[in-house]
Formats: structure tokens, sequence, C-alpha cells
């Protein structure tokens, strides 16, 4: 069975291409724009992993993270945080909110895909 994949970008263009690549890969992807519709579908899907832009409006990805990792049903959830933010406060800061990996835009889609695997 494909795993199903959230993606939460406030960036569409980027969001959807990302959601092309996945899927033309065998994943199954959904996109949120925010943070609220990231949880109702994180709540109604139960997504395998979950790709979050770090910088989104209203509740920022870190925020997003923690709220993600409350919901019973994504205990196995694989968080991953994509940002523009490489230094490696900004690495802590993801682990600490929740994250397993930090990648840096632009995205390499090798390493995400391995990260995938």
């Amino acid at each position: 069975m494909p795993k199903t994949i959230l993606i939460v970008d406030d960036n569409v263009e980027l969001a959807e291409s990302l959601k092309d690549t996945l899927t033309s890969e065998g994943f199954i992807a959904r996109i949120a724009t925010d943070s609220a519709k990231a949880l109702d579908l994180a709540a109604s899907t139960t997504p395998d992993v979950a790709i979050v832009d770090i910088e989104l409006p209203v509740m920022d990805g870190y925020e997003l993270a923690e709220h993600l990792r409350a919901l019973p049903q994504m205990d196995n959830c694989l968080l991953i945080a994509v940002t523009g933010y490489s230094q490696a406060h900004d690495e802590r800061k993801s682990r600490d909110s929740g994250f397993r990996h930090h990648l840096v835009k632009p995205v390499d889609i090798g390493q995400l895909l391995t990260l995938l695997g």
C-alpha cells in the first residue's frame, strides 16, 4: 500500500509541484495551504508522512508540528521540516518541535525520496 503524505506549504505552486513529483513516484499526496487545514487533513487521513514548511502564516510549522504530535493517530507519522533556515539552531528547534528531519529549500528530491524510502 502506498504511503500517504501530507504536504503543508502556503506556496501553492511549490506544494503542487511536490505533490506531482511524489504522486509520480507512487505516493498518495494531499496538500494543506495552512495549519488549520493541515490539522483537519491529518485527523481525517492519518498520513504516514507530513512535510511541513516552517514559514506558515498564523501558526508556524514548529507549532503545527507540536499540534500534529498531540493527535493520537499521528504517533507513527514521520515529520519532515522544509525551510529556508539552515543554521544548527534551526535544526535543533525543528527536532525539539517533533520533526525527525530538517530539509533546506530548495529541497533535494533525491534526498527526500531516500527519507521516504
